[in-house]
């Protein structure tokens, strides 16, 4: 899955993506978005990063065993 247009604003961008993929997705959905570079390990079966404007989205769904 493809991001456009990412807001300039790390928690503006968060909460769109948040919206966007809860219509599109089934599932507890987890967004985080950065300026500042991270680290992370996840268990997902769907996920995707994207940086735009200096800022760093991530976008997955939480796997349950």
């Amino acid at each position: 899955s493809k991001f456009q247009n990412i807001h300039s604003n790390p928690s503006t961008a968060k909460r769109q993506i948040q919206l966007a993929m809860r219509k599109k997705f089934s599932g507890f959905i987890d967004t985080i978005c950065s300026t500042k570079p991270f680290n992370y390990l996840i268990n997902s079966d769907l996920y995707c990063e994207v940086q735009q404007h200096n800022i760093t989205c991530l976008v997955f769904r939480q796997a349950f065993r």
